[in-house]
């Protein structure tokens, strides 16, 4: 480890632990969210977060390993706050879930440590038709952090304490695609490359901090949004690649840190008063060289820096880009609004059900002499389904009806009077759309 002992400006280096760079602070009263808590780094932090007094919520996939991670950590530490919620940073329905539940704990929200990731897989999509590592190291945290902002806010102008958010990327930011990111190709399996996929989303977690920081700057709160490279930690992160595996069995004695180590950047800036305002900053290794990367680190930068070794490190040119940065956010907002069905919030009737037939289909709309009533009826009659409209009013209907037919000459519209806060109407309703002989396959 004599490689690692340099120490930086924080007083810090390479070969400090998790414990050294949080001696003699004091988190009680603090609430802190750490994903990927369960194994390896997020383990650490959430123990040493723990010992400094802060209530520890962690996010983990596997509830089995999170259970035993809250029982170790109790057991050295009786007196701890420690929680665990299942959270699958590949799955958006799984974070919005996990979100809900932190919320129903009525907790407030301090830290925010976006921990968690997988490296260098395999080409896989995930549940959401994402790029396995795009999804789970940016996508799933930069939704986590919009979903759990606002709690944050309101603790900082509850408690006056200062929120900070850390995003844990890595120095392999600076290897992604030579475009940065591949907006238009993040699902495209034949120019995929498992460390510039990592690269990829490693840059984009150092991008979402820089732009997180400057939308948080005009809020005038004291949130703050950093990123930080640990360090090369043998962790099981490396399982993907054989290489990877090899250069830590041959090289790990001098340049790869233990857990306790890689952990230390993560604490310090979650914790230590001296990042205290310190926002849209990039934190890494402190004189030496990270051989696993191959990038000497003796420089600091203003814009764009980022933390590793507890001390303030030069971002990639990418990565200080602030066209890139907004266009980023941009690019991930739009996916986070669309589901697991692809669509979202702005998608509209016809688009949803664009290249369906509905011929052969009937149905009763209630409703529809007006609002969306009107539109669904539209729009369904627009696909060939035969569509009988409940209407209160006749006269609004007929007029409905007129307008559909005017527009889609074809389609089979017919309308009926309901009053649906009439039992007599809605029998005699049902009574003449019986006599009718027509099937029913939906009723809305």
């Amino acid at each position: 480890m004599w490689l690692l002992s340099r120490k930086g400006p924080s007083g810090y280096s390479a070969s400090s632990t998790a414990e050294e760079v949080t001696r003699g602070i004091d988190g009680t009263g603090l609430t802190a969210i750490v994903t990927g808590a369960s194994s390896g780094i997020g383990t650490e932090t959430a123990r040493v977060l723990a010992m400094r007094g802060v209530h520890v919520v962690m996010g983990v996939r596997n509830m089995s390993s999170g259970k035993e991670v809250k029982e170790a950590i109790l057991k050295e530490i009786p007196t701890a706050k420690v929680d665990a919620i299942e959270l699958d940073l590949s799955s958006l329905a799984s974070v919005r879930k996990f979100v809900s539940e932190y919320n129903s704990l009525g907790l407030p929200l301090n830290l925010l440590i976006n921990n968690a990731g997988i490296m260098a897989t395999p080409f896989m999509l995930s549940k959401d038709k994402i790029e396995l590592q795009f999804a789970t190291n940016h996508i799933g945290h930069f939704l986590l952090t919009n979903l759990l902002l606002e709690t944050m806010k309101e603790t900082v102008r509850t408690t006056s304490k200062e929120g900070r958010i850390v995003n844990v990327s890595s120095r392999r930011h600076q290897f992604s695609y030579p475009e940065g990111i591949r907006f238009d190709k993040i699902n495209d399996q034949s120019g995929y490359n498992q460390l510039s996929a990592y690269g990829q989303s490693k840059l984009a977690n150092v991008l979402h901090a820089n732009e997180l920081a400057r939308n948080l700057k005009d809020d005038r709160l004291e949130i703050t949004a950093n990123s930080l490279h640990p360090g090369a930690i043998a962790t099981n992160l490396f399982r993907h690649h054989i290489l990877f595996s090899g250069l830590i069995g041959v090289l790990g004695k001098y340049v790869i840190k233990n857990v306790q180590q890689g952990a230390a950047t993560t604490c310090y800036v979650a914790l230590h008063p001296q990042v205290k305002g310190m926002t849209g900053k990039y934190f890494a290794d402190w004189g030496g060289k990270d051989m696993l990367c191959g990038i000497a680190s003796t420089s600091r930068g203003k814009s764009g820096e980022y933390f590793s070794d507890s001390n303030v490190a030069k971002a990639s040119g990418h990565a200080m880009n602030v066209e890139l940065a907004k266009k980023l956010w941009d690019f991930s907002m739009n996916l986070v609004k669309k589901g697991p069905s692809g669509y979202s919030v702005s998608s509209t009737a016809e688009e949803v059900t664009r290249g369906i037939d509905g011929t052969g289909l009937a149905a009763i709309v209630t409703g529809a002499s007006s609002g969306i009533g009107t539109e669904t009826a539209r729009v369904l009659a627009m696909h060939g389904v035969h569509v009988v409209m409940g209407v209160r009013n006749m006269s609004s209907g007929k007029e409905v009806k007129e307008a559909i037919l005017k527009e889609i000459p074809n389609v089979k519209v017919d309308a009926i009077e309901l009053d649906l806060s009439s039992l007599a109407s809605v029998r005699k309703f049902v009574s003449e759309y019986n006599s009718l002989g027509l099937p029913l396959n939906l009723l809305m």
